[in-house]
Parts: C-alpha cells; structure tokens; sequence
C-alpha cells in the first residue's frame, strides 16, 4: 500500500514523513523514533514535537496561518517532497534563549518561566515577537518572568500581560520593581507604594512640592 502516515491523502516522501514542509533529517531529529512530548507519536510524525499548542513548523520559522501544521502556499519545485522555502540544507533552527533544546523542542522557548502553550503566538505589545518568544510581552519594562502569571488586580489579564497591573491608574513602566516602603510588595503590585494610608490612585505622579519624587512615592508630599 501507499505510505501516507499523517491521513492527509498526499503520499509520504521518505523525507518530510508528516508533510509538514520540514525535512525529517534536519527538523525532526533525524529518522530516529524520538517522541519529544512522549504522546506516542515520533517527531517526524507529529505537528507539534513539543506538544506546546504552536507548531513545530511556526516554531521553526515558517508560516501557517490557518494552523493546520502544513506550511502555507506548500511548492516543491525540485520534487524532493520539501516546501522550496524550507529545504536549505543546514535548515536553521530557532532556538530563542540558548538552551539545547531548538524553540521546536522547547515549551518555554524564551526561558521567561511562562510556557509557550499559555503565551501562544499573539503578539500582545505589537513589536512584531509573538509572547512565547518575547521577554517582556506588554513592553512595560518589567520581564515576564517577574510579572509571570498572577493576576494581582482581578482583571483576568495575567501581570505579564497587564500594563497596570494594581490597576492603580500608574503604569508598571513608571511603577517599575522598586519596593519603595520595602512591605516586599513592588510598587508595580502595590497600591499604596510608599505606606502612607492615601492609595496610589488618589496621589498619582504629580510631583506636589517638587522634591523630585512623585507624590505616590513621597510621605510629606506637600513638604
């Protein structure tokens, strides 16, 4: 019978055995049977090796836009069962923090300390880095591995996500991590950055006598 190991009608070539558009030997960790996600199926079968909800083919730096795991506009001009854009030989393979494992390979391919599958390939501050591979997703100035997941405002967007994050009406890029009355809460988080009884909220940034210091931060504000 006629190989077609993904079920997608089109006959398997001994290279690109899930028709991805990327070559089993150099994408897909050779003709071995390593299964990465251990989800019983072999790299070279599955869409997504790492099995973090972004496939291995977006990973590695081509484009699927309707997420179906086969590269858009599939052409194989050559006739070696690769997509023409994807069959360099080395393929170059993104690997976005360094480590050993290739962005394909990897569940946290920014080493930020939030998985790929919850950060996905959104580009929330616009700055052309989908999040899974962006340090800093909403450009407050704050890492997304400080931020991380916690919601501290309530307002179902994650802090890493979160431009203001107390919802205090201050922005975590002028908050930043300085714990200014050291409770071991940052200002980004804190709701009353400097401990005098009056909120963030109702002082704001105005800087009232001028010291230099935002009235937010200033316990004698007034001087």
């Amino acid at each position: 019978g006629v190989a077609d190991a993904d079920g997608d009608g089109r006959v398997d070539t001994p290279v690109d055995a899930d028709n991805d558009g990327l070559a089993d030997a150099v994408i897909e960790n050779g003709i071995s049977d390593a299964d990465s996600d251990n989800d019983g199926i072999v790299n070279r079968l599955d869409l997504d090796s790492d099995e973090d909800g972004i496939t291995d083919l977006v990973e590695a730096g081509g484009t699927d836009s309707d997420d179906d795991g086969v590269v858009d506009d599939f052409a194989d001009a050559d006739g070696d069962g690769l997509d023409d854009a994807l069959s360099t030989s080395p393929l170059p393979l993104p690997n976005t923090d360094g480590d050993e494992a290739a962005d394909y390979l990897d569940t946290d391919s920014d080493d930020d300390g939030i998985a790929d599958s919850v950060e996905g390939t959104v580009d929330t501050d616009g700055d052309g880095a989908p999040d899974y591979l962006d340090t800093d997703s909403d450009d407050d100035g704050i890492a997304d591995s400080v931020e991380g997941t916690v919601d501290t405002d309530g307002d179902d967007t994650p802090d890493y996500l979160d431009t203001d994050s107390d919802d205090d009406g201050i922005a975590d890029s002028v908050e930043g991590t300085v714990d200014t009355d050291g409770d071991d809460t940052p200002d980004f988080r804190d709701t009353d950055s400097d401990d005098d009884g009056i909120a963030d909220s109702v002082e704001g940034t105005v800087d009232t006598d001028g010291d230099d210091t935002p009235d937010f931060r200033d316990t004698d504000s007034d001087d």
